[in-house]
């Protein structure tokens, strides 16, 4: 799972996007606690995972 900063850099998209992908159950959020400032996550599709684990070895090499 990924924070949003991550999630938007990764897909080059904008916040509004990322809610508007959010809504239309294009992906999935995960919200960490009770009260409007709770940490989200973001669950990635296993292809969008695995470029995302492809992105981190780039860095790592």
């Amino acid at each position: 799972m990924l924070t949003v900063p991550q999630t938007l850099k990764l897909l080059q998209i904008s916040r509004t996007t990322l809610y508007r992908m959010f809504e239309n159950s294009e992906l999935t959020k995960i919200k960490f606690g009770e009260n409007r400032r709770s940490s989200i996550r973001v669950k990635l599709s296993e292809e969008l995972e695995k470029e995302y684990e492809k992105q981190i070895q780039a860095l790592i090499v």
